[in-house]
């Protein structure tokens, strides 16, 4: 396999959106990504994660690295985990000529951080909020938030998103926009738990939610 020009990036297509510092589990099947995958770990490359919906790619994707081989069938399928790393805006699709066996490419633009820096006050409130779900959510133990990246990524990593929420977290180019976006979320997050308890604790008391 080739190695890419600077300016381009082997695309992997999925029906999902990894954000930076986000860790993924992939089984890898076609010969196209197994190859793919072998050269990554082979040269310590990356490669693009981006949203597919039916035959239309998204704008903004993630670049991953290999983290680690879990297990490697004889058939040359993989298990592998990588991990987001840089945004990227995609400018142009790059199909090769076997599809088959060389995967998508892009010439893609590196995203970098813009903005002014969020407030402390709303960096507290966005953690306050998300500490307060996992509480109401019963779960267990403390969360742990990694200060490797930005906390709108680190708190995005342990919350269920759609595709399309998390796509239009990525899209942001400033830690003080992708929080003000995670306060929506966050917020009505809560509100729905706040309400399921109060039905479940109805429900225990006299048998008749109200």
């Amino acid at each position: 396999m080739s190695a890419p020009r600077p300016d381009e990036l082997p695309l992997f297509p999925l029906g999902l959106v990894l954000l930076p510092g986000e860790l993924l589990p992939l089984h890898i099947f076609e010969e196209r990504y197994k190859r793919l995958i072998r050269h990554c770990r082979d040269t310590g490359e990356s490669f693009g994660i981006v949203w597919r919906q039916q035959d239309e790619l998204a704008e903004f994707a993630c670049t991953a690295r290999l983290r680690t081989v879990l297990r490697e069938y004889e058939d040359g399928r993989l298990d592998v985990v990588v991990r987001g790393e840089e945004r990227v805006r995609i400018l142009a699709a790059i199909v090769p000529e076997d599809i088959e066996f060389e995967s998508l490419r892009a010439e893609v633009e590196i995203l970098l951080e813009e903005g002014p820096e969020p407030a402390e006050e709303l960096k507290a409130e966005v953690e306050t909020l998300f500490r307060e779900i996992v509480r109401l959510g019963e779960a267990a133990g403390e969360p742990e938030l990694s200060e490797e990246y930005p906390l709108s990524y680190a708190i995005a990593h342990q919350l269920e998103m759609e595709p399309a929420l998390k796509l239009r977290l990525l899209s942001l180019g400033g830690e003080a926009e992708r929080l003000d976006l995670l306060v929506d979320v966050l917020r009505t997050v809560m509100e729905r738990l706040e309400l399921l308890k109060e039905r479940e604790d109805a429900i225990r008391g006299n048998g008749h939610a109200r």
